[in-house]
């Protein structure tokens, strides 16, 4: 009996110390599987944060690049007197709409205008700049280079006449005096320039960009 007791308690012990050893083995198990598991977490979080910085940086850089493309073709437009946009603007300018940066701050006519703003999307043809909102908008000031305005004699550049001195005294819109001067600001000017282009909607873009340039003599 002594013995069979004996057994008996030595088998329980042994019983208790694998029961014990299994349970360590566990704990351990789960321990390792959580580190693994935070450091695969930490991974992508930080592959993620990478990509979403490259593909900021690549939608920067694009935005730059139609910016920039579109400036320089409206500034090359603008200073051509044979463009739709500068032929655009001279009758804007020539009808009162648009006025410039000195008359808009006298002016009080509600529907002229010190500023244009154009849009240079056509979302009915250009599929690949449906993401892009372009706008351009197009202000200017008289050009303190084109010397005294109220001199007489000076003919009008806006007469379709191609003897100067018969288009002196002209007027297309009431406005001018027989000086050939024209209130609505057309001679030499300066014309400012500013693209923006947005990524994405207004309220949370994914990349936004603004160039400025200026055409310093524009003849209209």
């Amino acid at each position: 009996m002594h013995m069979k007791a004996t057994k008996r308690i030595v088998n329980f012990i042994r019983k208790t110390k694998k029961s014990d050893d299994s349970g360590v083995a566990m704990i351990t198990a789960m321990i390792i599987g959580v580190v693994v598991m935070v450091f695969c977490l930490l991974l992508l979080m930080v592959t993620y944060i990478l990509y979403s910085q490259s593909l900021k940086r690549v939608d920067d850089t694009q935005c730059k690049l139609i910016a920039q493309t579109c400036m320089e073709s409206v500034r090359t437009e603008i200073v051509d007197s044979e463009s739709d946009i500068h032929k655009y603007l001279a009758e804007q300018m020539s009808a009162g709409t648009w006025i410039s940066i000195e008359k808009a701050l006298v002016n009080t006519d509600e529907n002229a205008l010190s500023e244009l703003v154009l849009d240079m999307v056509d979302r009915t043809v250009d599929q690949e700049l449906a993401l892009y909102e372009i706008q351009t908008v197009i202000s200017y000031s008289i050009s303190q280079s084109t010397g005294d305005d109220d001199s007489p004699g000076l003919p009008d550049d806006n007469d379709i006449y191609d003897d100067p001195e018969a288009g002196n005294g002209s007027s297309t819109d009431g406005n001018s005096s027989g000086s050939g001067q024209n209130n609505n600001g057309n001679g030499n000017v300066a014309v400012y320039i500013k693209v923006i282009v947005t990524k994405g909607p207004k309220d949370s873009p994914m990349s936004y960009c603004v160039y400025e340039t200026e055409c310093p003599a524009v003849t209209f």
